[in-house]
């Protein structure tokens, strides 16, 4: 299961497991998985969010100066 991860999520599973003497089970692995899809689902959530307000401040820019331009 673990070959089919990318790369970054490979070796975050081998960051958090290379200290333990055990082999870590299946449900401890199924629980990094939905640990890991929503640290990743966060941050897709948070770039979005940086995103949109500079489109925004630009559109808005745009409008500012198209009115300018109908005023004068």
């Amino acid at each position: 299961m673990l070959a089919t991860l990318n790369p970054e999520t490979q070796r975050e599973w081998e960051r958090i497991t290379a200290s333990r003497a055990d082999t870590p089970t299946t449900a401890e692995f199924f629980t990094f998985l939905v640990s890991r899809c929503r640290a990743l689902e966060l941050l897709q959530t948070t770039q979005t969010l940086k995103v949109v307000p500079n489109i925004c401040a630009h559109q808005n820019q745009r409008e500012t100066r198209s009115l300018n331009l109908i005023r004068t």
